[in-house]
């Protein structure tokens, strides 16, 4: 995987346009999922994506290595997101102090969905959503960067700026609330989350 991140960024950064294209097509849905996760206004969320895409074809001969596509998008999206997020509680508030916490994670199934497909499972999806809402904010990001999107602890650590103990440490609390509150879809849970957990 690093290595086809790897030779597809450098076609990119070459000028390829299939190559811009791939990783358009092959992150745009993860893109926006991780978004509506860090806003839920979904107009600043795609604008903030048309941004990021523009200036990635536009700075592309200057754009430093990577061996991870959607850790870098993922990294750049929540830098413009946190950015707008700011900008616009500033221009409704002239006097907010720019250390406050600049976005609030909410895990909703927006994109993600289409993983429960039976409808059997709506009433359990809808349990889980809540449950996960009453997660503390690091716990619901952690969860969902790592078993949604795929990405390693190493990533995540990054991502957040945080260490890597510090994802292991909220990645097992969250799992262990969610153990003791969906003890009536412990297997659906496995199902979705045993490739991950160890």
């Amino acid at each position: 995987m690093a290595e086809d991140d790897i030779k597809q960024w450098e076609e990119f950064r070459r000028g390829s346009n299939s190559a811009f294209s791939r990783i358009y097509e092959g992150h745009i849905r993860h893109l926006l999922s991780y978004g509506t996760k860090l806003s839920s206004d979904i107009t600043l969320v795609e604008d903030c994506i048309q941004d990021l895409f523009i200036e990635l074809w536009n700075r592309k001969a200057f754009l430093s290595n990577t061996s991870s596509i959607r850790l870098y998008l993922f990294k750049a999206l929540k830098r413009k997101i946190i950015h707008a997020l700011v900008k616009n509680r500033k221009n409704a508030n002239k006097d907010l102090d720019a250390s406050e916490e600049e976005y609030t994670f909410h895990f909703t199934h927006s994109y993600e969905s289409q993983w429960v497909e039976e409808q059997t499972f709506r009433e359990r999806e809808q349990k889980l959503e809540k449950i996960l809402e009453r997660l503390p904010q690091a716990q619901r990001e952690v969860v969902y960067l790592r078993f949604f999107a795929g990405m390693s602890y190493d990533e995540i650590a990054t991502l957040m700026a945080i260490n890597y103990q510090s994802v292991n440490n909220h990645a097992y609390r969250a799992m262990k609330s969610l153990r003791k509150a969906l003890t009536d879809i412990i297997l659906i849970l496995t199902v979705v989350f045993q490739a991950w957990l160890f």
